[in-house]
């Protein structure tokens, strides 16, 4: 795994060829940064998606589970998780096009202003 700190708060991926791993995931700062990093991202033609949403908050696990304790981590963590794309057929220029746009929205910091 790869680990970087800055302003996204961590970006992991999973550096070697032979690994199963399904995703390549950045985390921010909260959910109104998240959103505006999508947005920011969409508007310069990277389509990112949110990872997941807890099963405790999902139609099935609130129909058929219960969450015990406190719910310290899980939501605000799930909030925090942003996908990248990431598929078979991804050429190398794709990557450093994700990578460059990641990287340029860091350094110039728009996404982090705006609305929810």
């Amino acid at each position: 795994f790869i680990m970087i700190s800055c302003d996204i708060y961590e970006i992991r991926g999973v550096c070697q060829q032979l690994d199963n791993a399904h995703m390549f995931y950045i985390k921010v700062r909260d959910l109104c940064q998240r959103q505006n990093l999508i947005r920011h991202l969409r508007e310069q033609g990277v389509d990112t998606v949110f990872h997941y949403v807890p099963l405790h908050s999902s139609p099935g696990g609130i129909k058929y589970g219960r969450f015990v304790g406190t719910d310290c981590y899980t939501t605000k963590e799930s909030s925090r998780l942003l996908r990248l794309p990431m598929w078979y057929g991804m050429a190398p220029q794709d990557i450093d096009t994700v990578a460059e746009k990641i990287s340029d929205a860091v350094v110039r910091k728009e996404w982090k202003e705006g609305v929810e």
